[in-house]
């Protein structure tokens, strides 16, 4: 994941590797070939973050595998986390009797790392250079990123064309 600089670059690149090992174990007539198709894209994003997952809480997946309660001492023990059923890490919090979707009422967790900085630039892009609250806002709706607000001031302090934007104009000496 550290070799992109781009989220979409990094699904997109895990998704054509996973098509190349599934056609190299399939027979001649059922390999795929064209462009990635939807539900190969969406496995690719789904195997990004379990494989992130994985290198930041092997122990709280591991005790949640078993169906033990994770330690107290974890960086995630309070968003009561559970599996799904792709085994990957989400919060259970009150919203799971809402009305709510799937993704929004169970965020998918993931930790301060590269992948959860590509994903706010993605975002940032995609909102149009918004601030760090709609930034925030936009991403809670279906990631719970640890240390998201001190990642989203980063990427937005970092960007250049809101640097542009948000320059103070100059005043002559009075």
């Amino acid at each position: 994941v550290d070799r992109w600089g781009d989220f979409c670059k990094a699904f997109r690149v895990l998704g054509w590797v996973m098509r190349f090992l599934g056609n190299a174990k399939s027979r001649k007539a059922l390999r795929k070939s064209g462009d990635l198709s939807f539900s190969e894209l969406c496995a690719a994003k789904t195997k990004l973050f379990y494989c992130v997952q994985g290198d930041a809480y092997p122990a709280e997946r591991a005790a949640l595998v078993q169906g033990q309660a994770i330690s107290k001492s974890s960086s995630i023990a309070r968003l009561n986390p559970f599996l799904d059923q792709e085994g990957i890490l989400r919060v259970r919090g009150r919203l799971q009797l809402s009305h709510l979707a799937y993704e929004e009422k169970h965020p998918i967790i993931l930790p301060k790392c590269h992948l959860s900085i590509l994903l706010i630039r993605f975002h940032h892009r995609l909102l149009k250079h918004a601030g760090v609250d709609t930034l925030i806002s936009s991403i809670r709706g279906s990631y719970w990123i640890v240390g998201l607000r001190g990642l989203a001031k980063r990427v937005k302090r970092e960007c250049l064309p809101c640097k542009k934007l948000d320059v103070k104009a100059c005043s002559q000496i009075g």
